[in-house]
């Protein structure tokens, strides 16, 4: 079985809430200088603060009883609008298919109906579909190559820099220019 949410909410709230959870009274009595901790009025406080969080935790139970009664509300106004939404949508869906399908009858008469194509010219613009594909896809390809190729040589100038290997004599004057460059290059080619 499921836990319900007054479950959840005791076994999380309320056991590690009470007093002598926190603190027993031994530890209690060791936060007070040694000449107090035998003081009557140190067990009394303490009693007093162990009333003080019961009262706390029987207040804690009864938010914990009225959210689970809020939760209930909740649940039983959700169902009643997903029915409600079911119920719209259903009517709406059916105005929407009946709307569709009147327009589609509309837009047919407009257009003359074509031939009904043989076997033979359905492969044929089958395969020509294929072959425009696969051209288009070809295109793509060269494109991402292009584009990984210029990416890498960034990045591989930019990493030069950043370890200090620099192929020319003098490299330090430019490397501020060539930077701003290869920057601009990533910026360039990643939009």
């Amino acid at each position: 079985m499921a836990p319900t949410e007054a479950s959840i909410l005791g076994n999380f709230l309320l056991p590690p809430a009470s007093f002598p959870s926190i603190i027993s009274l031994k530890k209690f009595t060791d936060l007070f200088p040694r000449a107090l901790q035998s003081h009557p009025h140190v067990k009394l406080l303490y009693r007093e603060l162990q009333h003080q969080r019961a009262l706390q935790i029987d207040e804690v139970k009864k938010s914990i009883a009225a959210e689970v009664r809020r939760g209930e509300k909740q649940r039983r106004e959700v169902v009643r609008s997903r029915k409600q939404f079911e119920q719209e949508s259903f009517a709406t869906e059916n105005e929407l298919d009946i709307r569709i399908e009147r327009e589609m009858n509309g837009m047919l008469a407009k257009f003359p109906a074509k031939e009904p194509q043989g076997l033979p010219e359905l492969i044929e613009s089958m395969e020509k579909a294929c072959q425009d594909m696969q051209a288009e896809n070809d295109e793509l390809d060269s494109e991402a190559n292009l584009l990984l190729s210029d990416i890498r040589n960034v990045v591989d100038n930019l990493s030069d820099l950043r370890y200090g290997k620099f192929n020319k004599p003098g490299a330090e004057e430019t490397v501020g220019a060539e930077v701003f460059s290869g920057l601009e290059q990533l910026v360039h080619l990643s939009s």
